[in-house]
């Protein structure tokens, strides 16, 4: 998928991109995605970096 960020995927036609910063990952979802699904995608990747890299993870909501 072509785009921005590092890395990309798609949730239910919309896209979502993974940035890497020099704090974390910055992730921008591209278009409206109901807030729970949202929030599953993000808490489910961040999980996944944790369970991956041995370290504990947070995220947190810049912006609606």
């Amino acid at each position: 998928m072509d785009g921005w960020g590092d890395h990309r995927i798609r949730v239910r036609d919309v896209d979502i991109s993974f940035s890497a910063e020099d704090v974390g990952w910055q992730v921008f979802i591209e278009e409206d995605l109901l807030a729970n699904i949202a929030d599953d995608v993000v808490t489910v990747v961040a999980r996944q970096i944790a369970a991956y890299s041995g370290l504990s993870t947070v995220w947190v909501l810049l912006s609606e």
